[in-house]
């Protein structure tokens, strides 16, 4: 009787799952349709009904309400690869362009932690999955934007960690490509949990840069071994920005 129930509850876990996976699919090639601005004669008034307010607004909460239930999915469930590549995919083509979108989504403290917990996820599941750089580079891109959206870039290195994370995106170098992930990915833990500074970032370049002061001021690097030839030139700049503060 027992191993009868135990079959039934696996059986309905994994019809959850399919169904979890069929939503997914169907969620991330909606697309939302928000309104052109209205055209207007010179001289005629226009009225707020005519800017679709409405339409908006109903575009923006369905949104934000697709958005909840695909974060929360990523975050509570299986990660499905698939999945994770269809969802930050939407997220970047469908609801970034759209400020409106983003700042419905950001409202919420909730789904604005949802979001780090997913990325967090990615950045673990990506230090034994080579694959999943690419993932983890798209969804860095999009962290990015978010923060910049939240008003959360006031500091010397944005700028800098977003140059790092374009590289990641473009770098053949597999070396290469894991160090601009991994330090962009210590910014993002850093100033999305609400930092002034990267603090944890400048202690990484600084530990990684202290020993070898004399070198970086002569320019000299044709000594290290090839995981330090890598890593050095990367966080020189971060480095001297860091010395800067």
């Amino acid at each position: 009787m027992e191993r009868e129930d135990n079959t039934a509850a696996d059986l309905k876990a994994s019809e959850l799952e399919k169904c979890r996976d069929h939503l997914n699919s169907i969620f991330t090639r909606w697309e939302p349709v928000f309104p052109e601005p209205p055209t207007k004669q010179p001289g005629e008034p226009l009225k707020s009904a005519d800017l679709g307010d409405e339409t908006v607004s109903l575009t923006c909460a369905s949104a934000y309400t697709v958005t909840k239930w695909l974060v929360k999915s990523m975050v509570e469930h299986r990660l499905n690869m698939q999945n994770v590549s269809l969802t930050l995919r939407w997220l970047q083509n469908c609801i970034l362009p759209h400020s409106a979108a983003v700042r419905e989504m950001l409202r919420d403290e909730t789904l604005r932690n949802n979001i780090f917990r997913f990325y967090m996820r990615i950045c673990e599941a990506s230090s034994g999955t080579a694959g999943l750089f690419k993932e983890l580079c798209l969804f860095s891109s999009v962290m990015l934007h978010l923060m910049d959206a939240q008003g959360l870039t006031k500091n010397s290195f944005h700028e800098l960690v977003k140059k790092l994370c374009l590289s990641a995106m473009t770098e053949e170098g597999a070396n290469k490509k894991a160090v601009c992930v991994f330090l962009t990915s210590v910014y993002i833990g850093d100033i999305w949990l609400g930092a002034q500074e990267p603090d944890m970032l400048i202690t990484h370049v600084k530990l990684i840069c202290s020993s070898t002061d004399d070198k970086l001021n002569d320019n000299d690097l044709e000594t290290h071994k090839q995981g330090e030839e890598t890593i050095m030139p990367l966080c020189k700049t971060l480095y001297l920005a860091a010395l800067g503060n």
